[in-house]
């Protein structure tokens, strides 16, 4: 970065705003619906990492359950390097810097996502688990595990911007437990 001016630091918040709302329709559309070609983040997503945990036991019990929270490498770098075409377009216009924030915000957001999905699935007694930031969040990922809800609740997973933005947050006073059971 070389000298940045004010506006192109306003590509920061932009484009975690983009990203929040492409992880929303993401999340919506293509992991909990079947869409033709994608059938399989559909199975990976709803049918497994959804039936393994539930909203009354989010909770990891191995390092080998990781794989179930995680995105594949290949998903991590496929999903960084479908925002190199909106970079190289700021830098055509003559904004390499704009270009390079968007690049490391973007990266940076699939990396906050990695980290705080696995953080939701911790155990929380840990000490991530006992973070007030982790467990408020983990409240509003643990209400889309609801077998009820997570088709049309609280599809973010870093912050719930968009849910809001939607209108699909779960109504206040929703229980993770519900009707689950031995509830």
């Amino acid at each position: 970065l070389d000298r940045v001016s004010g506006a192109e630091w306003l590509v920061v918040p932009v484009a975690y705003v983009l990203a929040n709302a492409a992880e929303w329709r993401i999340h919506r559309d293509l992991l909990h619906r079947r869409v033709r070609g994608f059938e399989w983040l559909y199975e990976r997503h709803t049918s497994m990492h959804h039936r393994v945990f539930v909203a009354w036991d989010l909770d990891v019990r191995s390092v080998r359950e990781w794989g179930l929270v995680l995105m594949p490498p290949l998903a991590v770098v496929l999903l960084c390097l479908a925002t190199v075409p909106v970079g190289l377009a700021i830098a055509a216009i003559g904004q390499p810097d704009a270009a390079r924030l968007f690049a490391i915000t973007a990266v940076g957001y699939v990396v906050s996502y990695e980290w705080l999905h696995l953080a939701y699935h911790q155990p929380p007694s840990t000490a991530v688990g006992r973070l007030s930031v982790i467990r408020w969040l983990r409240r509003h990922h643990q209400l889309h595990h609801h077998p009820a809800q997570m088709g049309t609740r609280n599809f973010n997973v870093t912050v719930p911007l968009w849910d809001h933005v939607r209108s699909t947050v779960a109504p206040r006073g929703s229980s993770p437990r519900g009707s689950s059971p031995g509830a």
